[in-house]
């Protein structure tokens, strides 16, 4: 357990490696995703920094949920096939914002867990996930869908956040049961190394992802 816990933030610089390896396939979605392996990095070492100094990481995880809820929707919407419209697109953008926004001014405040956030991000890019994989099958158009880029990153948001949404939706009241003794803390810490394993996960799937080529369309016979 302990094992997995060190090395899973680690696992962000394979997909940071083969993405820069892989520079001159660079599409706009692809740049996309690049970035946010990048805020990965940037975002486990700000959580770190925040830990050591302010004893408490959250105002680096709020403003962090913001931006890689813009970034992912972002891949999701310059998909060749689109997934959403442009209005949809800043429509969500704006309003995730303003939710975040209104969680940290009025709600929950900057120095508590932002699961409220986390969730409804976690919950649109599922949707979004579910509906890419529902557009491949209706389509049926695309050769060897699970060699291609949008495949793989969608397999790694689905699996990660759906993994991941109910721990975040009752984060904050199994923390406090958690508190309660040692021995529910240590159950605790078992719980979230799903949260660690998932993290692999998706950085392997990312990896994946940079390596697919464009995908090859099949031609309907007239």
């Amino acid at each position: 357990m302990d094992t997995i816990r060190t090395i899973s933030p680690y696992f962000v610089l394979l997909p940071l490696l083969v993405g820069l390896l892989r520079m001159r396939l660079m599409t706009k979605q692809r740049m996309y995703l690049l970035v946010a392996v990048v805020l990965g990095v940037f975002g486990e070492i700000g959580m770190r920094l925040a830990r050591e100094i302010w004893h408490n990481n959250m105002p680096i995880v709020h403003l962090y949920t913001i931006i890689e809820f813009y970034i992912l929707l972002s891949v999701f919407y310059y998909n060749k096939r689109k997934l959403l419209s442009n209005k949809s697109y800043w429509g969500l953008i704006v309003g995730f914002l303003i939710f975040a926004l209104w969680n940290i001014l009025f709600y929950q405040g900057i120095w508590k867990d932002n699961f409220l956030v986390r969730s409804l991000e976690g919950m649109i890019l599922i949707t979004f996930s579910v509906y890419y994989f529902y557009d491949l099958l209706k389509g049926l158009n695309i050769l060897y869908p699970e060699r291609t880029f949008m495949f793989w990153f969608s397999t790694g948001i689905l699996i990660y956040f759906g993994g991941n949404l109910m721990l975040h939706l009752y984060s904050s009241h199994l923390t406090e049961i958690a508190m309660e003794s040692a021995e529910k803390l240590k159950i605790w810490h078992q719980i979230w190394v799903i949260n660690y394993i998932l993290n692999i996960f998706l950085y392997i799937s990312y990896s994946i992802a940079f390596l697919c080529k464009e995908p090859k369309t099949i031609r309907s016979s007239s």
